[in-house]
């Protein structure tokens, strides 16, 4: 049990305890995505509270992957960035480590939210969402890795990339959600396709910078994702 309070080195982030707080939606954004004192003052109560470290609530990669929540937090341009950087810097004037998790929601959107089509690997009865189209896949990506480059210039610790709970992301490597049959669908290697394309390009761009993954282990739906192939993408993902 007391375990629980020594530090512990993790994707190469030390941690001073084991407890860590694990991403939550917070809505406390102003209109351009920006941080605000709002919630610069809840992290700055967990991290006085004795966390081990904080994983932020999602993070917008581009306009289009917004939530149709209100007051969502982005990192797409040097505004958002310069703003994060205060956020960081004070947390670690605290001793605690922050990462970003970083999102696009897919099919989970809405146009009234983003202004922009709502797309998704495959058009399903889930979501009201257009199938992609190569170029809009090779879109995100871009802004995925630009994403984790502007954390990284922001000052935090690491990223986690959203992988679970039906977002974008998720939604390809479902073989429920994704009935691609090009290199982007199909088996387990294609489903996964995208997200070996975010990590190894990120890679080029921040080196060893830490990468973390939050990801579904099991899907309830019909021909959703399953334990045995979610270990074999955890696998996929350790390569």
């Amino acid at each position: 049990m007391n375990n629980v309070f020594k530090p512990i080195k993790l994707a190469g982030i030390t941690f001073p305890n084991r407890i860590i707080r694990s991403a939550t939606y917070e809505g406390m954004s102003d209109k351009n995505g920006r941080p605000t004192e709002q919630l610069l003052k809840k992290y700055t109560a967990l991290a006085k509270g004795g966390v081990g470290g904080i994983i932020t609530g999602f993070i917008g990669i581009n306009q289009q992957g917004m939530s149709t929540g209100h007051y969502m937090s982005m990192i797409n341009n040097a505004e958002t960035v310069k703003a994060y950087k205060e956020l960081t810097e004070k947390m670690h004037e605290l001793g605690t480590p922050i990462i970003a998790q970083i999102n696009h929601c897919g099919g989970q959107t809405k146009k009234e939210a983003t202004g922009k089509p709502v797309i998704a690997p495959s058009k399903v009865a889930d979501y009201k969402a257009k199938e992609m189209t190569d170029g809009e896949i090779l879109e995100v990506i871009d802004a995925f890795v630009q994403g984790v480059k502007n954390a990284k210039d922001a000052g935090f610790d690491g990223v986690q990339i959203h992988l679970a709970h039906g977002y974008l992301l998720s939604e390809f490597v479902s073989p429920r959600m994704n009935r691609r049959t090009d290199k982007w669908g199909g088996n387990t290697v294609n489903r996964f396709r995208i997200v070996k394309e975010i990590f190894e390009q990120s890679r080029k761009v921040v080196g060893d910078y830490p990468m973390i993954v939050k990801m579904n282990g099991f899907e309830t739906l019909k021909n959703g994702l399953t334990i045995e192939e979610s270990v074999e993408i955890a696998k996929l993902l350790e390569q």
